[in-house]
C-alpha cells in the first residue's frame, strides 16, 4: 500500500467548519486519484494534509506503511517523497529555466543531469524557454515548468490541483499521465471525471 488515510479530518479555528471530516482511504503504487468538489468543499486541504504541510485535527497518514510525523511537530513541513505542485510557485529571480530545472539533480553526474532536464523539457514543450526568466512566462508555461520540476524531484507521489487547465488544452495530457508516479489529482471541473 502507498498511501493510507485513516479518519482524517481539520476544523479551521475561524468558523469552526470541518474543512474536511473522516476522510479514509487506501491507494496503490501506479494509482491514480481525482478528487473532485465544489470550491470551498477541502479539496486543497486533503492535499496539504497528505502533503505534510498542514495537520489534521484528528486522524493519520501513513506512506508506504511509515505513519507521517504531523506537520504542527516538525521543523520543515512536508515530506520529500511527496511532491505537491504549485501554480503559483515563485522562483529566484536571477534563475533562467534551464537553472531551474537543474537544481533538483544538481547532485547528479552533468551527462545524466542534462539528460533529465532535456527529457522534461520535451515531455511539458519547455525547450524554446531554456534561456528565459520564469517571470517572462506566460500562467501555462510557468504551469508546465512547475509539472517539469516536480517530475525531476521522482516524488513516489504527486499532488496537484492545477491541471484542469492542462489537460483541457493539451492533447498530449494522457502522454503526461503514464510517465507520472502515483498521482492525486483535485479539481472543481466535472469533466475531469469523464477521462
Amino acid at each position: 500500500m502507498l498511501l493510507t488515510l485513516e479518519n482524517i479530518s481539520k476544523r479551521y479555528q475561524a468558523d469552526g467548519k470541518f474543512a474536511v471530516e473522516s476522510i479514509s482511504f487506501r491507494m496503490n503504487k501506479g494509482e491514480s486519484i481525482c478528487i473532485c468538489g465544489e470550491n470551498g468543499s477541502g479539496k486543497t486541504t486533503l492535499l496539504k494534509i497528505i502533503a505534510g504541510a498542514i495537520g489534521a485535527d484528528n486522524g493519520y497518514v501513513e506512506l508506504l506503511g511509515r505513519r507521517l510525523e504531523h506537520a504542527d511537530y516538525k521543523l520543515i513541513p512536508g515530506e520529500p517523497d511527496i511532491v505537491m505542485v504549485s501554480g503559483d510557485q515563485q522562483y529566484k529571480p536571477h534563475f533562467k529555466v534551464h537553472e531551474v530545472l537543474s537544481k533538483p539533480v544538481y547532485h547528479l553526474p552533468e551527462a545524466i543531469r542534462q539528460s533529465k532536464v532535456n527529457e522534461v523539457c520535451e515531455l511539458f514543450r519547455l525547450e524554446n524557454y531554456l534561456e528565459e526568466y520564469p517571470t517572462k512566462l506566460s500562467a501555462g508555461e510557468r504551469q508546465r515548468l512547475s509539472l517539469a520540476l516536480a517530475f525531476l524531484k521522482e516524488p513516489k507521489l504527486l499532488l496537484d490541483f492545477r491541471w484542469r487547465l492542462l489537460f483541457l488544452k493539451n492533447p498530449n495530457f494522457f502522454y503526461w499521465m503514464n510517465r507520472l508516479p502515483t498521482w492525486m489529482y483535485a479539481t472543481d471541473n466535472s469533466c475531469a471525471m469523464s477521462w
